[in-house]
């Protein structure tokens, strides 16, 4: 095949298949609505996926506010920076870990850091609450593990 007619081919399948590209927040609010929609409804599961939304739209707003648009809003004004992916983070909470996206900067005047970010935890306060409440009482740590959900040889 000639190398002509090959890469008019690919361009054209290119143009012919354009990606939606979709916010954390969308994502995180189509999961809200195939929870509410399913048959065994977990609470656990909707308020670790609504803690994810909230800090994702935080974390979004935060960038909007520090770039001056919103994603992929064009203007005639010189860009205060850019948007440069995402990158992965995580917050272990009572209800379990929860999964998000921070959004990286580039090309600013200062270096972008997230105060959003920074203020978060590693984990929630009664996560803690709860660990040292369960030692106290005496559960081991090899007895947390084994009554973990997580744990797939506890439940036999």
């Amino acid at each position: 095949m000639d190398e002509d007619v090959l890469r008019r081919l690919i361009h054209n399948q290119r143009e012919s298949l354009p990606m939606k590209r979709v916010s954390g927040g969308e994502a995180t609010r189509k999961r809200i609505a195939e929870l509410v929609n399913s048959e065994g409804f977990d609470l656990s599961e909707m308020m670790r996926t609504g803690v994810r939304l909230m800090i994702d739209q935080a974390l979004e707003a935060e960038v909007e506010k520090a770039l001056g648009h919103q994603r992929y809003e064009r203007s005639g004004e010189p860009a205060k920076g850019y948007r440069n992916g995402l990158r992965t983070s995580r917050i272990k909470t009572a209800e379990g870990v929860v999964d998000f996206a921070v959004p990286q900067v580039t090309g600013t005047p200062e270096p972008f850091v997230s105060r959003v970010r920074q203020a978060l935890p590693e984990r929630t306060e009664e996560l803690g609450r709860l660990a040292i409440e369960m030692y106290a009482r005496g559960l081991s740590m090899w007895t947390l593990r084994r009554l973990s959900p997580t744990n797939k040889a506890a439940v036999r």
